[in-house]
């Protein structure tokens, strides 16, 4: 019982001049305080629970005192628009178009930052991947070699709407602008490369699958900041076109799927 009207008075703490710790702290020593003072007269009145009299009619009092204290567990929320997270990526791609008789299909390592105001959502994004020559490139009179390891990496910020978000999957097709790069470590020194680089718009879609949630309502931290977060599993496609010249374009198509946290500010 004590239990709960701790919970219903730490829900209505309004005092903002006052640490959030030490309004805890104080409440905590109250109640405790109230237990053993209401422990103590019930031994009191009960002779240590010798009076069945007595203890029968203690049960019906605090059995009459839990129906009138409702159990809460959380105060009621307003989830707010603005949202933010971060994710780590795994996946593949590969390349459309004449510059895919030059390059193999890659492998992905991607990570990314989402900054949310319902139902948009800002995406900055960075992709890595090494894939391998599949014929002799002669670029600006520099040999690229069949074979040889490429780095290539697209970086893209876009803005994304979310279509649907319930049941814990949310959708987000978006478009965007990035930058497509292959580099190729030099063949007569290793410690000079050559890049081919260029830029277009993106487009793709991400689709989130909320695997955990909490809410904090306390002011843990200097930002002040209430929150409602939890832990995604993000399946992403990206598509970006690009052309190097020399017959050396196409599109770039990726898949990745990954984890990461994303959380939304509350107010009571």
């Amino acid at each position: 019982m004590y239990n709960r009207k701790l919970q219903i008075e730490i829900n209505t703490i309004k005092d903002e001049n006052v640490s959030i710790y030490s309004q805890l702290d104080n409440l905590l020593r109250q109640y405790n305080s109230k237990v053993k003072e209401r422990l103590s007269f019930y031994v009191s009145q009960t002779e240590y629970g010798k009076d069945s009299l007595s203890v029968e009619q203690w049960a019906k009092s605090l059995e009459h005192e839990l129906q009138n204290t409702p159990k809460i567990k959380t105060p009621p929320y307003k989830v707010s628009k603005i949202g933010y997270g971060m994710t780590f990526d795994l996946g593949c791609g590969f390349l459309t178009g004449p510059i895919a008789n030059s390059f193999t299909s890659k492998f992905i390592f991607a990570y990314g930052f989402d900054f949310e105001y319902n139902p948009y959502i800002l995406y900055l994004r960075g992709m890595i991947g090494v894939s391998e020559g599949k014929s002799d490139i002669i670029r600006n009179d520099i040999l690229w070699k069949n074979g040889s390891n490429t780095v290539q990496t697209l970086i893209d910020l876009a803005l994304g709407y979310s279509v649907y978000n319930k049941s814990r999957i949310k959708i987000a097709p978006f478009i965007g602008y990035g930058i497509m790069e292959f580099a190729n470590k030099n063949t007569n020194d290793d410690t000079k490369g050559h890049t081919l680089l260029d830029s277009n718009f993106s487009l793709g879609v991400n689709i989130d699958y909320s695997l955990t949630q909490s809410v904090n309502l306390v002011d843990y931290s200097w930002l002040n900041t209430k929150e409602k977060s939890g832990w995604i599993i993000r399946g992403r496609f990206t598509a970006m076109p690009f052309d190097y010249g020399d017959n050396l374009n196409g599109w770039s198509f990726n898949f990745t799927i990954g984890i990461g946290l994303f959380g939304n500010t509350v107010s009571l």
